[in-house]
C-alpha cells in the first residue's frame, strides 16, 4: 500500500519550499517502517525543479535492508 504520509510543518520564502513529513508503512513481513523526511524543494514556474530528500538513512537500512 505504500507509505502513508502527513505534512508536520511547512515553510516557504520565495522559491525555496521546506517540508518535515512523517511517514508510516509495513513491510510485506509485518515490520514497521516509520521514519521522519525533510525535503527542501526548489520552485520555478509554480513547478518542482529540484527536490532535496533528507532521512533517517540507518533506518531504511534495519528495516528495509
Amino acid at each position: 500500500a505504500g507509505i502513508s504520509s502527513k505534512i508536520e510543518r511547512l515553510t516557504a520564502e520565495g522559491d525555496i519550499v521546506v517540508a518535515q513529513t512523517s511517514g508510516t508503512a509495513e513491510t510485506v513481513d509485518g515490520v514497521p517502517y516509520n521514519n521522519t523526511y525533510c525535503w527542501i524543494i526548489k520552485l520555478e514556474g509554480g513547478k518542482f525543479i529540484e527536490v532535496t530528500e533528507y532521512m533517517d538513512t540507518e533506518l531504511i537500512t534495519s528495516v528495509l535492508g
